[in-house]
């Protein structure tokens, strides 16, 4: 498995993912390894970062649960997550779940973040933790476990991770 989390917009608009990191990717989905990234945070909410919007990723965009901004309060269980503000996105966008985390840093003290890469990060383990046989089986449990998720200008599939 890879998770990545750098995912850049070009100014064109376009998917354009250099020749050669596309090639490496798509190597990687024959060979059935996981290649996730973050759709970005540049509240863009047409199209995702490079490589996100390539088909052999699985792309994660971030929902915000249960308030949009930087709290501080990261996730409540029975309020319902929306897409956030932040998150780049379409409707190739694979999934979205929750992009609020408390962190441990090394010095021990613990802070507060929020984005697209706490959401990669955090569905590449949830999917490690519940993979299938092949690459194809644990996406569509992944698809058949996940809920809709809606934000100001779009909507995708939520996979609730406990």
């Amino acid at each position: 498995m890879v998770s990545f989390s750098a995912a850049y917009l070009t100014g064109s608009g376009e998917c354009t993912t250099p020749r050669e990191m596309a090639g490496q990717i798509a190597t990687l989905k024959a060979v059935n390894v996981l290649f996730v990234v973050s759709s970005g945070n540049n509240s863009k909410r047409n199209r995702m970062g490079v490589p996100a919007c390539l088909n052999d990723t699985v792309s994660v965009g971030a929902t915000d649960n249960p308030d949009e901004g930087t709290s501080g309060i990261a996730w409540g269980r029975n309020l319902l997550p929306t897409i956030a503000n932040y998150s780049n996105g379409s409707s190739d966008t694979d999934f979205y779940t929750n992009g609020r985390f408390h962190t441990t840093q090394r010095n021990g003290a613990t802070r507060f973040t929020v984005g697209t890469s706490n959401a990669s990060a955090a569905l590449a383990a949830y999917w490690l933790q519940n993979r299938k046989a092949t690459f194809d089986e644990t996406y569509a449990a992944l698809v058949a476990s996940s809920k809709i998720a809606k934000g100001k200008l779009l909507t995708g599939r939520y996979v609730f991770i406990p």
